[in-house]
C-alpha cells in the first residue's frame, strides 16, 4: 500500500500535462505552439528520414567546414536512431569521416546531454501522443533555464536539501551550489518519483545523464555527484585522476573504494556523466557509470548495489559534498526509461 503523503503527491503528479510539464516550457522558449496543428508541424520540420542521413555523412567529409559541422550536428540532432545508421556503415577512407563519425559517437553515448534538437521533438511528439501523462513519455528533462536564487522553495519539479547557511542558485542556465560555506552536509537537488515519473518508485530500468563538474579549489576536499536511491556515485573535480567511488549517502560507507579515473576532472569545464540503472531480480541494482571530457578516455565503471544499501529507488538527485572547496555546477539533467 501506498503511504498516504505519497498517494496525495501521487495525484498531484498525475494532473494534466499544463501543471509543470516541461516538455509545454521547452516548447514556448522555442516559440512553438502547444496545439496539435503546431506540433505536427514541428514534428515535419525535425525528421530527417534515410536519404538526407546519406547526404549528411557525404557532406562529413565535404571540404567546406560549415558543412561537415552541419551535417554532424544534423546526426546529433536525430539522436540515437542515427547513431544506429552510423553503426551499420562500413569505416571510410576520409581520416575526416572517420574522425567526425568517432565524434558523433562519443556525443551520443550521451543521448539527452547538447541535443536540445532531441528534447524538442520528443516534447511534440510525446505532447500528441499523450499530453496528460505525468510520465511525459518516459523522457525527463531539466536544462536550468528558469533562474532561482532561493534555494529554500522547490525548483519546478524538485526540492532543494540544502542546510542552513548554505547557498547556491540556478542561474545563466546552470545549477550551482555554493563551496567555502559552513557546515559539512550535502547540497542536493532532489527529484522524487512521485513528482515525476508519478510512481510510487522508478522504473527498474531507466538512465540519469548530466553535466557535471565544479570549480577551481580545495581538490580532494569535495566532490559532486548524481545519487539514485541511496547510493552516490561521484568524483572530486581538479584532484588528479578524479577519486571516482560509489557510496550510500547519510552514512558515507563506500562500495567501492576511490578509482582514479584516467585523467583529472576540469574545474574550466563540465565534464558529462551517464548512469545507467537496472534493477535486478533479488532487490539488488547494478548501478554503470561512464565520464567522459573532451580529449580523454572516457571513464566507465559498474557496481551491484546491495538492496539494503540501496533503498527502494523512490528519488534522485544531482549533488555536492564538502565544506570547502569550489562551486559544484550541473547542467542538463536528463532520465529516459529503458535506455539503450
Amino acid at each position: 500500500m501506498i503511504p498516504l503523503r505519497s498517494m496525495q503527491v501521487l495525484l498531484l503528479a498525475t494532473a494534466p500535462a499544463a501543471l509543470g510539464d516541461w516538455r509545454l516550457d521547452l516548447l514556448r522558449e522555442e516559440g512553438i505552439g502547444t496545439g496539435n496543428e503546431s506540433l505536427e508541424k514541428a514534428l515535419a520540420g525535425s525528421r530527417i528520414e534515410t536519404p538526407a542521413l546519406e547526404k549528411h555523412y557525404r557532406q562529413l567529409g565535404s571540404e567546406s567546414f560549415p558543412d561537415r559541422v552541419r551535417a554532424q550536428q544534423a546526426f546529433l540532432s536525430a539522436g540515437p536512431d542515427a547513431l544506429d545508421w552510423l553503426r551499420k556503415q562500413p569505416a571510410d577512407e576520409s581520416p575526416e569521416v572517420r574522425f567526425r563519425v568517432q565524434e558523433i559517437e562519443n556525443q551520443l553515448r550521451f543521448p539527452a546531454i547538447g541535443s536540445r534538437d532531441r528534447m524538442i521533438r520528443h516534447a511534440a511528439a510525446s505532447l500528441l501522443e499523450a499530453p496528460e501523462s505525468p510520465a511525459t513519455g518516459g523522457i525527463f528533462y531539466e536544462w536550468f533555464g528558469q533562474s532561482q536564487e532561493d534555494l529554500g522553495k522547490p525548483y519546478r519539479s524538485f526540492q532543494f536539501e540544502v542546510p542552513e547557511g548554505m547557498t547556491g542558485e540556478v542561474a545563466r542556465g546552470e545549477l550551482r551550489f555554493s563551496g567555502e560555506r559552513d557546515g559539512d552536509d550535502d547540497q542536493r537537488l532532489i527529484l522524487r518519483s512521485a513528482e515525476w515519473p508519478g510512481m510510487e518508485r522508478f522504473p527498474d530500468q531507466f538512465s540519469i545523464s548530466a553535466k557535471i563538474g565544479g570549480t577551481e579549489g580545495g581538490a580532494a576536499a569535495w566532490h559532486v555527484g548524481i545519487t539514485i536511491g541511496k547510493v552516490r556515485a561521484l568524483y572530486h573535480p581538479g584532484y588528479a585522476g578524479g577519486g571516482f567511488r560509489f557510496e550510500q549517502i547519510g552514512t558515507t560507507r563506500e562500495l567501492t573504494r576511490n578509482q582514479g579515473m584516467g585523467f583529472t576532472p576540469s574545474t574550466d569545464e563540465l565534464q558529462r556523466m551517464l548512469v545507467k540503472v537496472r534493477r535486478l531480480g533479488d532487490g539488488d541494482a547494478e548501478l554503470s557509470v561512464t565520464i567522459d571530457q573532451p580529449d580523454c578516455q572516457a571513464f566507465e565503471s559498474t557496481v551491484r548495489a546491495p538492496a539494503e544499501m540501496i533503498g527502494p529507488i523512490d528519488e534522485v538527485s544531482l549533488d555536492r559534498s564538502g565544506r570547502t572547496g569550489g562551486d559544484a555546477r550541473f547542467d542538463d539533467f536528463t532520465i529516459e526509461f529503458d535506455a539503450r
